[in-house]
């Protein structure tokens, strides 16, 4: 079950990177400061490497996947993800994100939630 719609504004929040519109949910950033697997990627460099992946990329670049996890299945029915290509990490990064602003065609609002080494 795919949902053009919603991922068209993911990925239009996305190639905008407009300030508010492409943010981290703050208790998820704080952990990827702390996470010493990503071996000092910050949150904000992570923000501007999708964004920036995506204006090079088409939007078959960002994956919607159907919210299967439990505990927020009830809350969305997508999450999307995209694999940033980063020096040192041989299959890139794994961003986790929503869309989580309602669906305003002009503004429409993704909120990170997860980065980690992508595993093949």
């Amino acid at each position: 079950m795919h949902d053009a719609r919603e991922h068209a504004l993911v990925c239009k929040a996305l190639r905008d990177g407009l300030g508010g519109c492409v943010e981290w949910d703050a208790d998820c950033a704080n952990r990827i400061r702390g996470n010493p697997d990503l071996r000092g990627l910050t949150p904000e460099f992570i923000r501007r490497e999708v964004i920036k992946h995506l204006r090079a990329q088409a939007d078959s670049a960002v994956r919607q996947i159907v919210e299967t996890r439990e505990e927020y299945r009830d809350d969305f029915r997508f999450y999307y993800k995209v694999i940033i290509p980063v020096d040192d990490f041989r299959h890139g990064v794994f961003v986790e994100m929503r869309l989580t602003g309602g669906d305003d065609p002009e503004y429409p609002e993704v909120t990170l939630f997860n980065a980690h080494e992508q595993r093949k």
